[in-house]
């Protein structure tokens, strides 16, 4: 599920640098099971670095995953 927050990312904030990414699974998901995942700027750093956080919910709302991410902006 990690790897669905570089694409989310990728996709709304052109011409980042993803730079680092902490994770912490709550809920099992299994294969095939669809989740959807979140991402919120929550922190400017300073020098065009930002804490983004990140989540997953499962078909239910249910949260499944949640942690942050540090992306550079160029």
């Amino acid at each position: 599920m990690g790897c669905l927050f570089s694409r989310i990312i990728g996709n709304n904030f052109p011409l980042s640098i993803y730079l680092s990414q902490e994770v912490n699974y709550l809920k099992r998901v299994e294969v095939g099971q669809s989740v959807i995942g979140k991402v919120e700027v929550t922190k400017d750093l300073g020098r065009n670095r930002y804490e983004i956080s990140t989540v997953c919910l499962d078909e239910g709302g249910e949260l499944v995953m949640e942690g942050r991410a540090v992306i550079m902006q160029e």
